[in-house]
């Protein structure tokens, strides 16, 4: 398993609520090993989402002293041919999901998460605890 994990905006969503305790224990032992990585994607949904000022500048906060990845121009066209492959079998998987699988491809990262559709995107290595 590799030592480099991006988590999905759905499990950051229950690691903030705080409302599975598995999940919160889970992300908290990431944290405390230096293993999560954070990306624009998941760094745009989880803080447009937040409605108070201080938390979502506490949680800016936080997310800024991860490591941080970007995508490159093999990431995207990397997600493009994925994207049309997928879309040929009938598979639709949304932008961001595919743009934060190819970060996790072109970065070797694995990913957290709970959206069941990231199990058909090849290539992608789930988290699992």
């Amino acid at each position: 398993m590799t030592n480099k994990v991006i988590v999905d905006t759905c499990v950051w969503i229950e690691y903030l609520r705080g409302r599975n305790p598995e999940t919160v224990d889970r992300v908290t032992k990431l944290i405390h090993s230096n293993s999560i990585y954070m990306c624009g994607i998941v760094l745009y949904e989880i803080l447009q989402g937040i409605k108070d000022p201080q938390v979502r500048e506490k949680i800016k906060n936080d997310f800024e002293a991860l490591p941080y990845i970007e995508m490159n121009q093999d990431a995207w066209l990397w997600a493009a041919s994925t994207n049309k492959s997928l879309r040929s079998q009938g598979i639709t998987i949304p932008p961001s999901d595919l743009f934060l699988a190819s970060l996790a491809k072109n970065h070797s990262c694995t990913v957290y998460t709970i959206d069941y559709h990231f199990s058909s995107i090849p290539g992608i290595i789930l988290y699992k605890p």
